[in-house]
């Protein structure tokens, strides 16, 4: 069940299991973003959904947040049946 509260929408349960593995697998085509940040050691994001975009100490702890924080965003998108975008070398491949 949703309550949507201003353009914000709170979800009352977890995403589906099929959904979110489906989302985690997009996701993982994406291509990763990672600079050097003095602050919190790395920042990333990704090409295709550059606001999905987390911290980390290490590189490869920024790097999984990232996909976190972006396989999230496209199980939402997925979920409003909408079309996440295509991964950025397929674009550039095809």
């Amino acid at each position: 069940m949703r309550r949507a509260s201003g353009s914000v929408t709170h979800l009352k349960r977890p995403f589906d299991a099929v959904l979110l593995a489906r989302a985690k697998a997009i996701a993982s085509t994406y291509t990763l973003v990672i600079e050097p940040c003095d602050d919190v050691g790395y920042l990333g994001r990704t090409i295709e959904l550059p606001l999905a975009m987390s911290d980390g100490k290490t590189i490869a702890k920024c790097a999984r947040r990232v996909i976190a924080a972006t396989t999230l965003a496209i199980a939402t998108m997925l979920e409003r049946d909408e079309q996440p975008p295509a991964a950025a070398r397929d674009a550039r491949n095809g």
